[in-house]
Formats: C-alpha cells, sequence, structure tokens
C-alpha cells in the first residue's frame, strides 16, 4: 500500500542546517513542493546557519538535537510523537544518525511512518563500524534514493539486495541562476577584478576529497602565462585556513580570492569564465549544475556523478583526476578559444534544461514517496 495518500505528510530528519549538499537539497524541497504535500523537518542538531532561509518557506520545522541517537531513545520517542500527531506517513533521512533516530522509534515506541533512505555522499566518513551499522538499519528502510549512479553503486553492498530504490538526479530551478550571468562586470567591480582578468572559479567545501592542494598547484603554473588570472574559492570547511597558508607558500596571495561562505552561490558563479571542480570524488555536485545552467564553461576531473553529467568536449572538459597536464590543457584550451568556450557552455545549459530541472526532481521523489 502507498505511504503517501490524498494530502501528503512527509518528515525529513537531517544532521543540520549548515550548507552542503543534502541541506540544500532539502531547501529545494521546501521551496518547490506543492500545495497537496505538507513539509515537516526535523533537525538533528544546534547548527542552523540555513535557518532563515527554511523559515521563509512554508515547511513546519523542529530542532531536536541528538549527539549519539543509540544513547538518546526518548529522542527518538520525540520522534515517533511529532509523526503520530501529525498524521506523517513517510520520514526521508539523509545520514546514518537520522536512521538510526528513525529505526528506534519504530521499534521502541512504535512509529509507524515508512522510512526511506536518501544517500547523496559517497560514504567517506563511514567507518567500518558505521558501514556495519548501516547493513544492519537498511533492512528497516522501505526504499532507497540516490542522486547519481556512483553514490548507488557505493551504497549496493550494504543494503538488502531486494530494496525498492531508483536514481533521481538533482534538479535546478534555472530561473534562479540565468539571471545571474548579466551581471557579470558589476560584480567583478565589486571585488576588484579587473574587467580583462581570467578568472577560475571553483564552489565547493574545504575538505579532503575536494583536492584544493592540487588546484592551487594547476593555478600556480597558469599564473605563469597569464600575470592577470584570477582564482576565486567559494567554500568554507576545516582545511581552509591550510589551503590559505598553501596560497601564501605558493607567492599567489594577489591572484586568490576566498569568499568563505556566502548564500548567493550564483553572483560568484557568475564572475567566472571558467568554472572547476578537481574533486577526488563526487556523487552529483550541485554547483556543477548550477555552473552549467549559467551557461559558464565546466572543467571537472573525470570522477563519480560528474560523468554522468559531463561528456568530454560535448558540454564540459573532463580530466583524468590529479592529472595536472589534463587540467592545465583544458584550462589553456579554454582560455584561448572563445568560440570553445561558448559551444561547451551552450551545449551545457541545453543538458540541464531537458535532464535536471527542478520540476521532474520533484515529481521523481514524489512518486517514489507514494511507490513505497
Amino acid at each position: 500500500m502507498s505511504a503517501l495518500q490524498n494530502r501528503d505528510q512527509l518528515l525529513f530528519l537531517i544532521y543540520d542546517l549548515e550548507p552542503g549538499g543534502p541541506e540544500l537539497r532539502l531547501l529545494d524541497f521546501a521551496r518547490h513542493f506543492p500545495d497537496n504535500a505538507v513539509m515537516h523537518i526535523c533537525v538533528l542538531s544546534n547548527n542552523l546557519r540555513l535557518l532563515p532561509k527554511f523559515q521563509e518557506t512554508k515547511a513546519v520545522i523542529q530542532v531536536l538535537p541528538v549527539k549519539k541517537a543509540y544513547l538518546e531513545p526518548m529522542k527518538a520517542f520525540r520522534l515517533a510523537t511529532i509523526v503520530r500527531k501529525n498524521g506523517i506517513a513517510l520520514i526521508n533521512v539523509f545520514d546514518l544518525k537520522g536512521l538510526m533516530v528513525a529505526v528506534i522509534a519504530k521499534i521502541l515506541f512504535g512509529c509507524r511512518a515508512k522510512i526511506v533512505f536518501n544517500a547523496v555522499d559517497l560514504m567517506h566518513n563511514y567507518s567500518k563500524r558505521n558501514k556495519l551499522v548501516m547493513q544492519m538499519l537498511s533492512r528497516f528502510a522501505a526504499g532507497f534514493v540516490y542522486n547519481s549512479k556512483q553514490v548507488k553503486n557505493i551504497f549496493s553492498p550494504y543494503i538488502p539486495n531486494n530494496s525498492k530504490s531508483q536514481v533521481i538526479y538533482n534538479g535546478l530551478d534555472r530561473n534562479v541562476f540565468s539571471c545571474f550571468r548579466y551581471k557579470k562586470l558589476a560584480l567583478r567591480r565589486q571585488y576588484k577584478i579587473d574587467t580583462g582578468s581570467f578568472v577560475i572559479g571553483t564552489v565547493a567545501n574545504f575538505r579532503v576529497e575536494k583536492n584544493y592542494p592540487f588546484l592551487i598547484n594547476a593555478f600556480k603554473d597558469f599564473v605563469q602565462t597569464d600575470q592577470s588570472a584570477k582564482l576565486l574559492c567559494v567554500g568554507g570547511g576545516p582545511l581552509l585556513q591550510e589551503i590559505q597558508e598553501l596560497v601564501i607558500l605558493a607567492g599567489l596571495e594577489k591572484h586568490v580570492i576566498f569568499t568563505g561562505y556566502v548564500d548567493d552561490v550564483a553572483s560568484f558563479i557568475a564572475m567566472m569564465d571558467v568554472f572547476v571542480l578537481c574533486s577526488r570524488a563526487e556523487g552529483l555536485p550541485n554547483t556543477l549544475l548550477q555552473a552549467m545552467s549559467m551557461e559558464v564553461p565546466v572543467v571537472c576531473s573525470a570522477v563519480g556523478g560528474c560523468l554522468e553529467v559531463v561528456s568530454h568536449n560535448q558540454n564540459g572538459l573532463l580530466f583524468d583526476c590529479d592529472d595536472k597536464a589534463g587540467f592545465s590543457e583544458a584550462i589553456h584550451a579554454l582560455a584561448i578559444d572563445q568560440r570553445l568556450r561558448t559551444r561547451l557552455s551552450g551545449n551545457a545549459k541545453k543538458t540541464i534544461e531537458e535532464h535536471f530541472t527542478m520540476g521532474h526532481m520533484i515529481q521523481s521523489y514524489l512518486e517514489f514517496y507514494r511507490s513505497v
């Protein structure tokens, strides 16, 4: 029997509301869910940077901080109470902690809502113990959603073979992003970037898998051929200070701009001549889709979900991970060839319009929720 009927009541369990993939995806849900879907959000920590943006939506938000789910069963009881009180039929979880809280609510407190696990990462933070726990708890989930085939392949060994699952790609409201590309010059003036400077940019938090040292070293070589070039690094994270120190050691302080976390990612992408991702691993990066929708040429490492979006020399350029020569060749080609930039970016925008729309993503999720 379908988990959802008539007026859909859904609850999303999420670890925090800090800027990141799952959180921004959830914000998209909150902004674009149809009127017949009542959206409840339960946040499992006090990290709430994005809370004001969520409060602008119709979502019903509650904060339920949980440090260790297996030591705090009463938090699961509160979740079960919320579910019963609101007639919620389905709980969407994004991570292992959320799954554990939902399963405890089901086993100990009779929570009857079905559980869907929404996988958007690469298990890169999962220890062997975490993976074992995932394998044990996954049998209580009614379905699994993945945002790329790569993510599905990574999670598949840890979930039951007969589980209902589906790959649903991220979607964009392209109207939000397309208008910013006309503000390029004004935004550059604001950051004192010369009109003629070639700007390479990335939007990625400072974590090991984002491979910032590779990007800095490759950019240092590019500066030797273009002294006016700039590198725009948008994001924050645990390795930010370390990368800033690397830039100083490389003598690139005048060429590299660090923005920290920003609310309006689109305005920073609009400043870029080329958008790059040098990651060692990726699920399906929203920022890649955003750049493509804004007709900014993209260069990315041939890893994970990037390969499901970018076709080399069709709508972007790919290079093998950690291949500095391949990366440099792609950047130089785009720097000297306006026609190449125009062709790739035009095809990229078409890719987004045909396969990665917000409407299609939301509809696909609702259909999946109703099918479990």
